[in-house]
């Protein structure tokens, strides 16, 4: 019985330091778009996030509406471009069934990633006006993989 008490002790005592809390946020969000005159827009956003833990990879969501599509997809941090890859090594990037998936190390620090690409036929456009719907800032980015 004593045995039984002194390892719920001890695992009273180390659990914590063997487990570790992980958090992120998004602490900046930057949008801009230019329509251009062919109808096609040119999107970017930065946004930077703050990282408490170790991680290394995540995701992110890219709608598009009926008949639109992307493309010239490009992704990185900090001005510093990721390769187009699927390796899923560091500073790698690829786009599936509309989800980006990237790969980074962050450990208890900020990162700012960036993302631009072009979008077609977004442009609802008739004799009397024209309309570009799209979200500015939706909840598109998804919860960074842990390590």
């Amino acid at each position: 019985m004593k045995k039984l008490g002194l390892f719920i002790l001890l695992g009273i005592i180390f659990l914590p330091a063997l487990c570790s809390a992980k958090s992120f946020e998004i602490s900046q969000l930057k949008t801009d778009c230019v329509i251009r005159q062919d109808g096609k827009v040119d999107w970017k956003e930065a946004n930077t996030f703050q990282f408490e833990g170790s991680y290394s990879s995540g995701s992110m969501s890219l709608l598009y509406a009926n008949g639109s599509y992307l493309d010239n997809i490009k992704f990185g941090e900090n001005g510093i471009p990721y390769q187009f890859s699927d390796t899923k090594e560091k500073n790698t990037y690829f786009f599936y069934s509309g989800l980006l998936y990237f790969f980074y190390l962050a450990q208890d620090e900020a990162k700012t990633f960036e993302i631009s690409y072009t979008i077609h036929e977004s442009i609802d456009a008739n004799a009397d006006y024209c309309q570009f719907n799209w979200p500015l800032h939706v909840k598109t980015w998804n919860d960074p993989i842990e390590t």
